[in-house]
């Protein structure tokens, strides 16, 4: 119902006093706090320095409102039909009358503040009128009523009771304002009202939605949702996964979670851990919380997480391993190599008598002790298999080595065995010392993982099986002089944190409650680590987007992250689909990049709308590029709410020359105040995540989409970090990702070279094709069909800005300008066909050589060497951005590479330069990362093409043609290819019977089964198998091939055993089509087929997703006995 202005300021009156009543309150209970609590600790005689710490950081606490009001909304509540109505005040703070002790203001945790917020407008309850206050600290300044239930009292007249003494009533006694008024409202009211009153339009919400931004967040207690809050006040038991796209919220959800989960006592502040992904959340953190009443929360960045400085960055086919789990598995491995059985030989005798067996001898005192080596040997295999970490499990192996000397020794000198010190001297004996010391020696983290990347034996020896070929070279590195001096990087940080609790049991401090924000970026092996951070019966609460996800691991759900998390424990996504932070016009323009990056989640809807100016495209020339970008920028300046100057943000690609240069250009700009300017940030795109602006200036998204793999979900961050408009400026056409609006476009960062067509069919790029138009397509292209030369592959065309359109029908002369997912796109403009100009020519020949003068002199360093190292990575960069009039035949002269290789090379060329500029080249990683780019011989053939060209024009070529570069043969002359380290042996003379197709299978079974038996894990397995088989009575059985089988009444069952590590879906499809072919080999199929694994399946659901393909049961080996859902019948113990 429409209020009069008059009875509007007379509510806001109203609300004024209780408002002020509570801000009255609020300071004499601080102040109660700080000089009540010292005077209390004097009076009793104790430490008055420690409880004045204590109370003021009581007080501290229950300050640091900062600028966040106190009071945030109001709820009268009929507790029972007939009774007095009551009014409750909800805030930031829990106040009470330090005189009467009764409550002032309910805080926002209360679980009685949860049940008021949970009640629906059309399901009040007991909740009559549940009123927002909008307050500038503790000026109220409006309010919005969701539920309302009471008809409004008209605007005032002589007969009626003065509004101002009822206000002043309430300030009196805030139980139970407005008692005269207030009608006594029976069930049937209630309804009635509720259905007469007319939906309203959120105008707080909107309100908030409209405020000016600088970069960060504030708390959104004022304004939280209902399935918001559900979220907040969940229960903290296992792991909650917020899944929330943009402008959702989930950040504040996770950050109020924990002042709701510690008000309501389920953790202290000090047990709660928060891990950001940069500085601009922690701060974020240390503004959020104490406006909550919450302090001393540990606040973490994820880079920080590990100890010890970053000091490289490893290359992205390199981190992609390290950060996998299956480094976890390698790492084991690494550790357990270190124990070696065999030197137990170095320690025994044998004794000339017949038919004697190898002993340990040791000497104590004059007594000699004798173990059998079998012995000693069973005792150590047992330790290896048991629970601990290597040491722990290396000091249970001394400490019962010991005990069977003690044992020996009572035995054989029984008077000796009593001294009180002989289990000191056993312990200390030299001969038992040196015997631990080889058999069973205790590295230390970082000497393992260097020697790990230093060796490639050692490297092949821990990854068979785990790793392949390709994976392992990506991690290979030479140690240098100290392990200070080595170049650790983040995941091996990760990786130093793993070794040194798989070799000590050392565990970081662990927390009972963990927030992770922008999750999905999390890669494997940092999921684990967290894992090992959490308490015992700890929990978390899991913040993120997977369409947002820009880490080396683009998880496209939160199965993978869950289950490592959780420890295959108990876990649960929720989902927060409603976008309140970014304008509706924004969303709709982003939504096909969105469907494309993430196509199976919900894409969030916006609340709101910004206008027809929400969203503008610039399309200009590169020469121009900047000056528009700042023009742009200063339009946008100075606009703001109607109180603070609006924020500006212009988001650049990484690693591009604009950052700085359009920051010192607006520093330049006319007409733009100090004010105005430090209203403006300039930042690259991958600094953008997690980050909120009024206005957002996105410069160049085609180069940020083609920033590797996760380019296009950058370029989604990127456009969704407004709350007011987008400008979006180009050069190169929009990526067809952004302007497709049916979602149909390319995967996420395509391949260049890999357009998703058959490679045949796919003509080179800078291809001259004569095509006519046959109709439009989606972006403002056009669909046309090759006539000249024949093209199987689909063709689009898109259109220079500004150009005149072609019509359907017309025949153009086009070239085929780049390779997208699943069509070629072709332009007639002919910029970037210029030939590559003899100033030019110079240059890059120059750059060409750089490695190899840098690589192959006497170490001295060219003294231009960075200026030839930016002339490289500049090569790449005009290829990767098309924006340079010779692009073209730059990429001809390079080869044709793809766009991962192009990225490879810029990122070389700029890494070099910075070791350059750093002073810290190191020659031997230099020639290490140009193995692994595998760029050199490509490099010295594009430098010997233009050493070519250049001397054989005598003239430039002519400007009006593309350049045609000759380019060099990649194939030569076929040689005799003959195995690594194989001798050259002459053929024999009469050639070898041709083996039968099963006897070569056989052979390669037994070759796979003899690798298989090297694995220590597999043999204690294999044998444990055996074991308990003639534990249940049965003879089990073995063969080159077979690893285990068994013959009973229940049939001829067959058992095949994986080692250490294999224990994925993929192992076990590997391992049962083995068991398939040994099968196939026997006379007569064995009845039952058993796949034995040395741990649990890493899926819950391979097992029963292999029994049902394959018909392949799967068995696996617990700590002190077996599982698996036929265990019994595998075991003998049960019915087949």
């Amino acid at each position: 119902m429409y209020m009069g202005t008059t009875t509007r300021n007379e509510i806001i009156a109203m609300e004024q006093k209780a408002v002020d009543r509570a801000y009255d309150c609020y300071a004499a209970r601080l102040a109660e706090l700080t000089g009540g609590s010292v005077a209390s600790a004097s009076a009793s005689g104790k430490d008055s320095v420690a409880n004045r710490l204590a109370a003021e950081e009581r007080a501290a606490a229950y300050g640091g409102l900062g600028n966040a009001s106190l009071v945030i909304s109001r709820v009268d509540v009929q507790d029972s039909p007939g009774g007095e109505p009551e009014t409750w005040y909800v805030g930031r703070r829990a106040v009470s009358d330090v005189r009467t002790r009764d409550t002032v203001v309910v805080e926002w945790t209360n679980a009685l503040a949860k049940q008021w917020l949970d009640a629906l407008p059309d399901a009040p309850g007991e909740v009559l009128l549940r009123r927002r206050l909008h307050c500038a600290q503790r000026v109220v300044e409006g309010y919005a009523d969701d539920i309302s239930v009471t008809v409004p009292a008209p605007r005032p007249t002589a007969d009626d009771a003065d509004p101002q003494s009822a206000a002043a009533d309430s300030t009196t006694d805030t139980q139970q304002p407005d008692k005269a008024r207030r009608p006594v409202l029976t069930p049937a009211d209630l309804a009635r009202l509720q259905r007469q009153k007319p939906p309203q339009p959120d105008d707080f919400l909107l309100r908030e939605l409209q405020r000016s931004r600088r970069g960060s967040m504030r708390d959104i207690v004022e304004t939280i949702r209902r399935d918001q809050m559900a979220l907040v006040t969940g229960s903290p038991s296992d792991i909650l996964v917020v899944q929330g796209g943009p402008g959702t919220g989930k950040s504040a959800v996770g950050l109020h979670r924990v002042t709701w989960l510690v008000n309501n006592g389920h953790f202290k502040a000090q047990d709660v851990l928060v891990v950001g992904p940069h500085q601009r959340f922690l701060e974020y953190v240390s503004q959020v919380l104490p406006t909550l009443g919450t302090r001393n929360v540990n606040a973490v960045q994820v880079t920080r997480l590990w100890d010890g400085e970053i000091l490289g960055t490893d290359t992205p086919a390199a981190r992609m391993v390290k950060s996998d789990e299956r480094m976890a598995a390698v790492l084991r491995r690494r550790v357990e190599i270190e124990c070696r059985p065999e030197a137990v030989d170095e320690f025994t005798t044998t004794a000339s008598y017949e038919g004697a067996k190898p002993e340990l001898t040791v000497t104590v005192g004059s007594t000699t002790l004798r173990i059998p080596r079998s012995e000693m040997l069973s005792l150590l295999e047992d330790v290896r298999q048991g629970d601990g970490s290597y040491r722990e499990r290396r000091d249970r192996f001394r400490g019962l080595l010991v005990d069977r000397l003690l044992r020996e020794l009572v035995a054989v000198a029984p008077r000796r065995s009593r001294d009180d010190t002989i289990r000191r001297d056993l312990e200390r004996n030299r001969q038992v010392e040196r015997l631990i010391e080889r058999v069973w020696p205790s590295p230390g983290a970082r000497e393992a993982l260097r020697t790990l990347y230093d060796s490639e034996d050692l490297l092949r020896a821990c990854a068979e099986g785990i790793l392949d070929a390709a994976e392992q070279a990506a991690v290979r590195r030479p140690r240098a002089d100290t392990a200070d001096a080595d170049p650790w990087t983040l995941d091996d940080r990760v990786c130093l944190e793993e070794l040194r609790y798989l070799i000590t049991g050392e565990t970081p401090r662990r927390y009972g409650h963990i927030v992770v924000d922008e999750a999905q970026d999390l890669t494997p092996m940092q999921a684990r680590s967290l894992r090992r951070r959490s308490a015992a019966q700890g929990s978390m609460t899991i913040l993120g987007d997977l369409a947002q996800a820009t880490g080396p691991h683009t998880h496209t759900d939160w199965d993978r992250l869950g289950t490592l998390l959780s420890d295959h424990g108990d876990w649960r996504v929720a989902e927060l689909n409603t976008s309140y932070r970014v304008p509706a016009e924004i969303m709709e323009f982003v939504a096909p990049l969105a469907h494309t990056v993430a196509p199976t989640l919900p894409y969030p809807q916006a609340v709101r709308t910004a206008g027809d100016d929400a969203v503008r495209t610039v399309a200009t020339e590169p020469w121009k590029l900047l000056g528009d970008t700042v023009a742009q920028a200063t339009r946008l300046i100075g606009t703001s709410d109607g109180h603070t100057l609006r924020s500006v943000a212009v988001i650049v690609p990484d690693d591009s020359g604009w950052l700085d240069e359009i920051s010192r250009q607006l520093d330049l700009a006319e007409g733009i105040t100090e004010q105005g300017r430090e209203a403006v940030s300039v930042l690259a795109a991958a600094q953008a995540k997690g980050m909120e602006y009024d206005h957002v200036l996105v410069v160049e998204p085609a180069t940020i989409a083609d920033r590797g793999p996760a380019g296009l979900r950058q370029l989604y961050v990127a456009l969704t970090r407004s709350t007011q408009s987008l400008t979006v400026l180009h050069t190169s056409p929009l990526p067809e990702a952004l302007t497709n609006p049916d979602g149909s476009a390319t995967d996420p960062a395509p391949t260049e070279g890999e357009p998703g067509m058959a490679d045949g069919d796919v003509p080179d790029i800078g291809t001259d094709v004569r095509v006519r138009v046959t109709g439009r397509a989606p972006g403002g292209r056009y669909r046309v069909k090759a006539l000249s030369p024949a093209i199987d592959v689909p063709l689009v065309l898109t259109v220079r800005h500004g150009s005149v359109p072609p019509r359907p029908g017309a025949v153009l002369d086009c070239w085929v300008f780049a390779h997208e997912t699943n069509h070629c796109l072709l332009t007639a403009d002919q910029r970037g066909r210029q030939p590559i100009s003899p100033t030019m020519a110079e240059r890059y020949v120059a750059a060409l050589g750089v490695f190899d003068d840098l690589t192959n002199g006497d170490g001295t360093i060219p003294e231009n060497a960075r200026d030839r190292l930016s002339e490289l990575k500049g090569m790449a960069n005009r290829v990767l951005r098309r924006d340079q009039a010779d692009w073209v035949d730059v990429r001809r002269v390079l080869g044709s590479p793809d766009k991962h290789r192009l990225s490879l090379l810029r990122d070389l060329a700029a890494h070099t330069n910075r070791m350059l500029k750093d002073n810290d080249l190191d020659l031997n990683r230099l020639q290490a990362d140009l193995a692994r780019a595998d760029w050199a011989q490509a490099l010295n053939a594009a430098r010997e093409a233009l050493q070519h060209r250049r001397a054989a024009l005598g003239e430039p070529q002519t400007e009006s043609a593309p350049a045609s570069v000759e380019q060099p043969s990649e194939q030569k002359e076929a040689e005799p290819v003959t195995s690594e380290g194989m001798p050259d042996t002459p053929a024999p003379a009469t050639p070898a019977t041709p083996a039968t197709p099963a006897k070569k299978l056989l052979h390669s079974l037994e070759t796979a089964a003899a690798a298989d038996r090297t694995c220590k894990k597999h043999e204690a397995v294999r044998h444990a198998l055996k074991a308990a088989l003639l534990w249940a009575d049965l003879q089990p059985a073995d063969s080159p091939v077979i690893d285990v089988s068994r013959t009973a009444e229940d049939g001829h069952f067959l058992y095949e055993v994986l080692g250490a590590g294999r224990s994925t879906y993929a192992d076990l499809r590997s391992g049962a089509t083995r068991l398939l072919e040994i099968n196939h080999t026997l006379p007569a199929p064995a009845d039952r087929l058993y796949l034995v694994l040395s741990e649990p399946p890493a899926e819950e659901w391979s097992a029963d997703t292999l029994h049902g393909v394959f018909g392949v049961h799967v068995l696996w080996r617990t700590p002190d006995s077996w599982g698996g859902q036929d265990a019994e019948t595998a075991l003998g113990s049960g019915e087949a």
